[in-house]
Order: structure tokens, then sequence, then C-alpha cells
């Protein structure tokens, strides 16, 4: 199993719950749903279409899925479990509860009991801890994400065992379940993981996301050594670690991260974390550079409006009126969001001639901006914005005086 399969597996115990559909399919169609949900090769929302559908009736879909437990085999049961679970059917948890002990020896029964977990079901709680001394690894790794999803703190020496025994995926797991179950038991056994030297990168990045979970000011010195790291995940949890545990003393490190590619994001959430008003220029000077990706320069975007590093709203604004507005908006919609949290009424008078663009929607923008800096209320009429920053007056005084 990859890291990706890994990682896959833990979001599909913590993703959240489903909203309810407003609309109800008629009785006749729901069998029909609940088969079309089980045929499906893949169980998620993006590859199975009958989930999707079946969020309008969700309540009688499930209990027609519920149905399927019996007779079925257990990967069969493991299926409908997963499904319940995505289709958030806490009103079916007795029945995955009763498929899961007719079935105690299979590994499937560990999809049934992650399921109940993923519904917040604590019953799944001992078989789960019973499964961390399985042989099969999948099985121990369902079984670690959902005893942190259950917060199951009798579960910690086990999965503290598995840290410091199991393999790399399960290592990986058990770190990921005992940040989630916030024990400081394990704080210990995660720096030397994390600190091991042939500790591999996925099992690295989660043993210091874990110490970053438990705040620890242990893991602070490791981490402030990581931040430019590869592989970039290892990176980007160091950076998680100081942003949690923020110790000024590890100020310098923080700010390195921001030229580390990959890494930016947290780098600057650390330095907000830190109160590092000092490196609020850094933090400009990268955000308006053209190599930056768009996850990076969102969380820098942030980082400005909490640092508020001076002259920040005219570079942001210059940096605006360099983009290609017609096929890339997005930059320039957070920039025009954010100008207010800046309060410099100093770029009015550079802000109303966008009034003019052709793009409704940028527009709006705009006013949005202009609106919330200056508490006057004049819509996209561009008259009032100019009398209201002198820019008549302006262009006035530049005109030559008659001759008399």
């Amino acid at each position: 199993m990859t890291r990706v399969l890994t990682v896959f597996l833990m979001a599909v115990l913590a993703m959240p719950a489903v909203a309810q559909a407003p609309a109800h399919v008629p009785a006749a169609d729901v069998p029909q749903i609940a088969k079309d949900v089980l045929e499906c090769e893949s169980l998620s929302f993006g590859a199975c279409a009958a989930l999707s559908t079946a969020l309008a009736s969700r309540d009688d879909v499930a209990k027609a899925l519920a149905a399927q437990f019996k007779g079925a085999t257990p990967r069969e049961a493991g299926k409908i479990a997963l499904a319940l679970s995505l289709l958030d059917a806490r009103t079916e948890v007795d029945a995955m509860e009763a498929a899961a002990v007719s079935m105690p020896a299979d590994p499937s029964a560990a999809d049934v009991r992650a399921a109940q977990a993923r519904l917040g079901d604590a019953r799944a709680a001992p078989a789960l801890a019973a499964m961390l001394e399985s042989t099969d690894v999948r099985s121990q790794i369902l079984a670690a994400g959902a005893l942190g999803l259950l917060r199951y703190k009798a579960a910690v020496p086990a999965l503290r065992k598995l840290l410091n025994s199991g393999t790399p995926r399960v290592q990986a797991a058990t770190a990921h379940a005992l940040g989630m179950i916030g024990s400081s038991e394990a704080e210990a056994d995660l720096l030397a993981v994390a600190a091991a030297p042939r500790t591999l990168a996925m099992v690295r990045a989660q043993a210091l996301d874990a110490l970053a979970s438990l705040q620890s000011e242990t893991a602070v010195p490791l981490a402030t050594m990581l931040v430019d790291a590869t592989p970039r995940e290892v990176a980007r949890a160091a950076l998680r670690v100081l942003a949690a545990a923020p110790l000024q003393w590890a100020d310098n490190a923080a700010l390195a991260g921001l030229e580390t590619p990959g890494a930016r994001a947290e780098a600057a959430q650390a330095l907000v974390a830190l109160k590092m008003t000092t490196a609020g220029l850094h933090v400009l000077e990268t955000a308006v550079r053209d190599d930056i990706e768009p996850d990076e320069r969102i969380a820098l975007h942030l980082a400005i409006t909490a640092l508020k590093p001076p002259g920040a709203a005219p570079t942001l604004l210059k940096r605006l009126q360099k983009l290609p507005l017609a096929s890339e908006p997005d930059e320039a919609v957070r920039i025009l969001r954010l100008l207010p949290t800046l309060g410099d009424k100093t770029i009015v008078p550079d802000l109303v001639p966008l009034l003019r663009l052709d793009s409704k929607f940028l527009v709006n923008h705009v006013v949005f901006a202009l609106e919330n800096l200056t508490g006057m209320h004049y819509g996209s009429d561009e008259k009032p914005w100019r009398e209201y920053a002198g820019l008549d007056q302006k262009d006035s005084a530049k005109k030559p005086a008659k001759p008399q």
C-alpha cells in the first residue's frame, strides 16, 4: 500500500457528514438505488453516481442497504458498511454492529468496524483495538485510523508498540492515530521515530504532524532542522510543529521556510503563530513573486492580513494591475477582498479606475474593496467615487492654465 492509499483510507474514515438532500426519491426506486450503489466498482461520491442519487432519500436507501447484510459475504458486508458510512447512516449502526459480530475472524470485519467508527459508534473500539494485533496490514491500518477517530485512549499502549515495531505503512497510520487521540504518553515515542535517521519520509511526516497535534515543544529543535527537508511533506510537517508550538527562538527557521518551495504556506502560518511582525515584509515580497503556487499564495495573503506589513496595500494593488485579469481572475479577487483588512485608504484613487474593467464579476469585487475601505456606498458608479477620491480635481490641476 502506498502513501497515497494510506492517506485515502484515512480520508474515508474522516470524511465529514454529508448534507441532507431536500428531495425525496419514490419508494419504488429505493431498492434499485441500493443495488446500484453496491454495484459501483469504487465507493466514493466522485466515482459512484448512485451515492449522490441516494442522498435524496438517504434514510430509506440506508435501510435497504442494511437489509443486504443478511446473507452477505464478509467482503460484501464491508462494502455495505462503507456505503452506509459515506451516507452518514447513523440510524443503521445496530445493523453494522450485528454484521461485525457475526464475522469477527474475517479481515473484512475491519471495514465494518472502521465504518462504525466513522459514524461515531464507540462499540467498535474494543474490536478495533484487538485488530492492532492482527497480521493483516490493511486491518491494522484501518483499525489505527478508526481508533484515532474514536479518540480511544485505551488503545494508546498498543499503538505505541506498533509505532516502534510495525511496517512503515502501519507506523504512519499509528502516528496519525496517536496525534488524533492526543495522548502525551506517546510524545517520546513519536519524537524518537521522527528523529531516527532511517525513518521513511511518510512516517517522519506523520510523526511530526502528531507532535504538532500534541503542541510538543520538545519537538521544536528537530523541526527547526527539517524546514527545508525533502521530500517536502517532511518540511511542511516540521513547519506545522513550529506553528503549533511557537517558541520565539525558532523564528529564523520559520523565516527560512519562506525560501522552501512547496512549504511556503506552512512557513507563513508558522510566522503568524510566532507573531513575527518583522517578517511581514518578507512575506509580502514572497507573495508577489511570479513563481508561487496558488495554495502558497493564499496562505501568504492570509499572513499579510495578520502581520500587516507597511506598504502592503499599494504593493498588492500593483501586483493586481499586472495580472491577466481576463484569464486568471482568482488572485485579483483575493487581493480585492483582503485590501479592506489592511485599512489603507491611500489606494482608493488607484482602485477607482478599476471600475471600468470589462468583467462585471471583478467590478463587484472592486466595489466591495472601495465600500469596505471607505464606508461609502456608491456601487459601481464611477463619478461619485472619482469625486470622493479627488481625481477630477487632480486632473484639473494637471491641465495648463488658459492664456489670458
